[in-house]
Formats: C-alpha cells, sequence, structure tokens
C-alpha cells in the first residue's frame, strides 16, 4: 500500500537533513523573517520524519479500517506537499550555489583580485520564495488536524 509511495519519498531523506542543517547554520537575526521560515523549515523537516517512521511502520501491516486507510491518505497528501516545499527550498539553495560560482568565474576572468563571495556554503544567500512561511504553516497545520496521535494508537 504504502510501498511505492515511500520508496519515492524516502529516497531523500539524507538529503533534505543536510539541507536544512545548512539553512539553519545561516546567519540570521531572530527577528527576521528569514529565521522564522528557516526555523519553520526545521520544524516542517521532523514533521515528515514522523510521517516517514508511521508510514514505515504501516507498510509492515495490512490495514483493514477505512477511516485508517483515509486518514493514511491524507497523511501521504501532507507529506507530498512537505516534500514539494523542502525540494523548493533545495532548489533555491542549488541555484545560489551555481549563481555564486559563476559570479567567481566571472570576477577572475575580469582580474579583480578582491573575492567577496567565498567558496563556503554560508556565505551565499539563499532567497526564500515568496508565500514558503505561510505554505509551511498550512502543512503545519493540517498535519496538527489530522488527529495524528488517535490514529497512531488505532495502527497498533
Amino acid at each position: 500500500m504504502a510501498s511505492s509511495f515511500l520508496s519515492s519519498i524516502l529516497s531523500k531523506p539524507s538529503q533534505v537533513t543536510a539541507s536544512v542543517r545548512r539553512w539553519a547554520a545561516s546567519p540570521s537575526s531572530s527577528s527576521d523573517p528569514r529565521s522564522s521560515v528557516l526555523k519553520d523549515l526545521k520544524k516542517l523537516e521532523r514533521t515528515l520524519k514522523r510521517i516517514h517512521a508511521v508510514l514505515n511502520d504501516v507498510e509492515e501491516r495490512e490495514i483493514r479500517e477505512e477511516a485508517v486507510k483515509l486518514w493514511l491518505k491524507e497523511l501521504k497528501e501532507v507529506a507530498y506537499d512537505a516534500e514539494d516545499v523542502l525540494d523548493e527550498y533545495h532548489y533555491e539553495i542549488l541555484r545560489a550555489q551555481v549563481e555564486g560560482g559563476a559570479s567567481r568565474r566571472r570576477k577572475r576572468v575580469e582580474g579583480d583580485d578582491e573575492e567577496e563571495v567565498s567558496g563556503s556554503l554560508s556565505n551565499i544567500t539563499v532567497s526564500i520564495p515568496d508565500g514558503m512561511g505561510d505554505r509551511i504553516r498550512e502543512i503545519r497545520e493540517r498535519f496538527s488536524n489530522l488527529e495524528y496521535h488517535n490514529y497512531v494508537s488505532r495502527i497498533w
């Protein structure tokens, strides 16, 4: 039941985890909207890990209750949306790295000895797509509304 979903969604957990760790290491103040979104991304990653754990456990069991099947379907939808948001931000990281690398190469070609952009990831500014913070909060709210603990106890 959940095996095809799991194989697609669980193929990138280490990639997502590493990205969120890099995001959290980015310098920003606590009142900065970017900092708030980065904290929300970390929370989203934790939520996704819990979803993965449940889906892994469910894969081992045969679920017969229709209500639980419906809940699992909704849980998968939340997981897909969470993956989309994390993938979108991961794309922004890669884009910033590529653009940063192009900027460094351009400076070297022009003969400019000053290199403002370091090769370190922490010096790369990653843009946060508009509305990402709202989407993250909406996904986490949907997860909370799924009455997670009630259904997990029914599976076992």
